[in-house]
């Protein structure tokens, strides 16, 4: 098996509400960071995220966007995303190249930490989940329960350096430390 630990950033946005009084929701990517087990790494922005709603959002501002994303002042303290950035880019490549990505390792294996939104985020650059091409799993392995399964002890985990916590790219190179220091004894 070939093992891509990832990430999403993202926001969640209100969705319609329907008659019966299901109220659903959107989730729009803001950034994606996959680590394979042997380094390969890929990261991306996305540039066509709601980039005024994300800034209104004072979570998302203080734990994603300040810390970890090219931001540009612009006029009198308004700001946007910097689409000179190599990383940022419209979502249309990311649907592209996150894919090619992926299919480059056989067997693969998808591991995320509380990975369900993760998951969804990541079928739906292929479109419906009936696009999803052969090679790609139609589930993501959590972490979080690999890791209740060898200790119950979480004081013992690595913990991430809470520069990178909330950057795409840092949560997945975390994930792959983690599940080393979990496996280390496999034989």
């Amino acid at each position: 098996m070939s093992k891509v630990f990832y990430d999403f950033e993202f926001i969640e946005l209100p969705g319609s509400q329907s008659s019966r009084g299901y109220r659903s929701s959107v989730m729009a990517p803001i950034s994606i960071g996959m680590v394979s087990e042997t380094g390969d790494e890929y990261y991306a922005i996305n540039r066509d995220a709601p980039w005024a709603t994300i800034f209104a959002d004072s979570w998302l501002m203080e734990h994603v966007v300040k810390p970890h994303l090219p931001i540009l002042r612009i006029g009198s303290g308004a700001q946007r995303i910097d689409n000179m950035d190599r990383h940022v880019k419209p979502i249309d490549t990311i649907k592209k190249e996150a894919p090619k990505f992926l299919s480059r390792f056989p067997n693969l294996e998808l591991w995320a930490d509380y990975g369900a939104y993760d998951h969804v985020l990541l079928c739906s650059l292929f479109g419906r989940m009936i696009d999803l091409p052969e090679w790609m799993p139609m589930f993501t392995r959590d972490l979080q329960q690999d890791l209740d399964h060898y200790t119950g002890n979480t004081e013992q985990w690595p913990i991430q350096d809470p520069t990178t916590e909330h950057s795409a790219i840092g949560d997945a190179r975390h994930e792959l430390l983690v599940y080393n220091w979990a496996h280390q004894y496999d034989y």
